[in-house]
């Protein structure tokens, strides 16, 4: 039985970088953010985009998996990734095939292979 810490931590970020996502998403193709986001993007160089985006499946991963880091570095790469997440949208316009590829990344990893990594890594630490 999977439980504690470990598992629930992965799922907060799971849920959290997607909700925050799906609104911004929503926000944007409803053209609430349209204009704002168009001024937003010219701040963040094409290059920096991109590798935002790309970043985004390692960033979960290394937030959610049950990995031995310090808090303090923790803490920063779950803010680097929740800052990572509103410039996929930025993203959509010039690579679309990207950012759908990276969302299918990340929804593979977060619910399918972190869990299962996890579930292993806290079954081999309890028979140790």
């Amino acid at each position: 039985m999977l439980g504690g810490a470990e598992v629930k931590r992965g799922l907060w970020v799971a849920y959290g970088v997607l909700l925050l996502g799906a609104v911004w998403l929503v926000l944007t193709a409803t053209g609430k953010l349209g204009a704002w986001v168009k001024g937003f993007a010219g701040y963040f160089p094409p290059l920096l985009r991109l590798t935002a985006a790309l970043a985004i499946p390692v960033l979960a991963a290394l937030c959610s998996l049950r990995l031995q880091i310090n808090w303090g570095i923790m803490i920063a790469l779950l803010l680097l990734l929740l800052a990572c997440v509103p410039l996929l949208p930025l993203v959509f316009d010039s690579h679309p095939i990207v950012v759908v590829v990276v969302i299918l990344v990340f929804m593979l990893e977060e619910f399918g292979i972190i869990p299962w990594i996890n579930k292993r890594w806290i079954a081999r630490n309890r028979l140790v």
